[in-house]
């Protein structure tokens, strides 16, 4: 599925998929923060905010990778090169 259009759609999944786990970083940071201590409370929408822009590039960063890596060398992702008959 992540092959089959090419490297933009490996792209877009990979971008997701890094922003999804820099969220899920912060979620389990917010989430122990909130469980430790109430005197933590005041301070967790500062640390939500400040995941979002590591998110972002976390994103970015991640799909040039896998975009550059399916043009350039497919079979580092684990996929099979194809040669086109002639």
């Amino acid at each position: 599925m992540l092959f089959r259009s090419g490297p933009v759609r490996a792209a877009v999944i990979a971008g997701a998929v890094s922003a999804l786990a820099v969220v899920g970083t912060a979620g389990c940071v917010i989430a122990a923060l909130a469980l430790s201590s109430s005197d933590h409370l005041p301070s967790l929408a500062v640390i939500a905010v400040t995941y979002l822009p590591l998110a972002a590039v976390e994103a970015v960063v991640g799909g040039f990778v896998v975009s550059f890596l399916v043009r350039v060398k497919p079979e580092v992702l684990g996929r099979t090169v194809v040669e086109a008959a002639a």
